[in-house]
């Protein structure tokens, strides 16, 4: 799955999402779809499941 958003999301955005995301979680625990709705906000493309 983080591959996979990697390739959708592009470098700059999932790196950018993943130190946001160590920064927002440094003392704690969230699930999937926060960190995917971090990367949505991120890299400003919906990710949205069609299927």
């Amino acid at each position: 799955m983080v591959h996979a958003l990697r390739r959708t999301v592009g470098d700059k955005a999932f790196f950018a999402t993943l130190k946001q995301w160590t920064h927002d979680h440094r003392d704690g625990n969230a699930t999937w779809p926060r960190f995917e709705a971090l990367a949505q906000k991120v890299s400003g493309k919906d990710l949205a499941d069609d299927g």
